[in-house]
């Protein structure tokens, strides 16, 4: 398994890519739960359909 005292002496284009691949994990991660919070929140509050008042006014 991995272990960050690998990383200690491990070169610096190896530190890079953990570091890039961290981040990118992260930043998927946020989107996801982005995504999911406005999912919740439409399921949660589902808009109005205003076309029907319009039609009869």
């Amino acid at each position: 398994m991995f272990s960050i005292e690998n990383l200690i002496g491990a070169p610096d284009i190896q530190k890079g890519f953990f570091v890039m691949l961290v981040g990118v994990t992260g930043v998927f991660i946020v989107l996801i739960i982005f995504f999911i919070l406005i999912r919740f929140l439409g399921w949660l509050f589902p808009v109005k359909n205003d076309e029907d008042k319009e039609s009869n006014s």
